[in-house]
């Protein structure tokens, strides 16, 4: 049995703004607080934070998709009119997995560079 779900043009574009706004919102804030970090940080600091921002941009490939998935499948059951319930079971699993995945990677870390922290705030 497929559902057909009737989408609606004032739908389509509200969530179009939304999507966008979601885009640009976090640029627009960056721009402004940027020479506030930099000048709390100091240059040298605020080079390691970049670097450290483009590794974690890296590890984002391991989401493998995850995010849209999740998504996905709560749409679906808002489609479907699932309950509130049924629809927060659907969500643990993905955030176990993320929970799990991201404690690894900190005790890993942790593992390997028990220091970094440190080194990196010149102490």
């Amino acid at each position: 049995m497929s559902q057909t779900l009737k989408l609606q043009g004032s739908l389509l574009v509200k969530n179009t703004i939304l999507n966008f706004g979601a885009k640009v919102l976090p640029l627009v804030v960056m721009g402004a607080t940027i020479p506030y970090v930099i000048e709390g940080l100091g240059t040298a600091r605020y080079g390691v934070f970049t670097l450290i921002w483009a590794v974690l941009g890296y590890f984002s490939i391991l989401d493998l998709g995850l995010g849209k998935a999740t998504a996905k499948k709560v749409a679906e059951a808002l489609g479907r009119g699932e309950s509130a319930g049924q629809r927060r079971k659907r969500l643990n699993s993905p955030y176990r997995v993320d929970s799990c995945r991201s404690y690894t990677g900190v005790r890993v870390n942790w593992k390997f560079h028990p220091n970094y922290i440190h080194a990196a705030s010149g102490r």
